[in-house]
């Protein structure tokens, strides 16, 4: 089994990871950029499952949400998903979800009721709300279950 993680210039982000036992073995390290499509087809290569764990994060509004979360997000998990649907062996995609990817749906929240995948918070409201990061990850996991579909990829979030 191969693990991978992608990183940055700062050894200080990995060195956690390197003593891990095994890592020497089995942990690869790859730098790669999410925004350029086909970064990803090398490292998928082979692989059986793919975990997408990578989206910018901010609570905070930003001078421009469409370029510093919506767009990366976005643009991201496609390029991902567009790289292991090229590869027969991947059996299963994991896409980490967030709950501000729901909550802003406006259905009501209570004890009775289940959240999952099928729900998505509503762009209009997110971006009544500047609620960027909410809206950035509700169309990056929208386009990413269009294009499981589309592509059969067992996708699970």
């Amino acid at each position: 089994m191969r693990a991978y993680y992608f990183v940055t210039d700062d050894p200080k982000k990995t060195e956690h990871l390197l003593a891990l036992d095994g890592a020497k073995e089995r942990l690869h390290l790859f730098k790669a950029d999410l925004l350029e499509e086909g970064a990803f087809d090398p490292v998928v290569d082979g692989c059986e499952g793919v975990f997408h764990t990578a989206s910018p994060v901010s609570l905070s509004p930003t001078d421009n949400p469409q370029v510093d979360l919506i767009d990366p997000a976005l643009k991201g998990t496609l390029n991902v998903l567009r790289s292991c649907a090229k590869v027969h062996s991947i059996r299963r995609v994991v896409l980490t979800s967030s709950l501000a990817s729901c909550i802003y749906s406006g259905k009501p929240l209570n004890h009775d009721v289940v959240v999952d995948e099928t729900w998505h918070s509503d762009p209009a409201i997110c971006k009544e709300l500047k609620a960027w990061y909410a809206l950035s990850k509700t169309l990056a996991e929208e386009a990413a279950w269009s294009l499981a579909k589309q592509n059969a990829t067992d996708l699970v979030e």
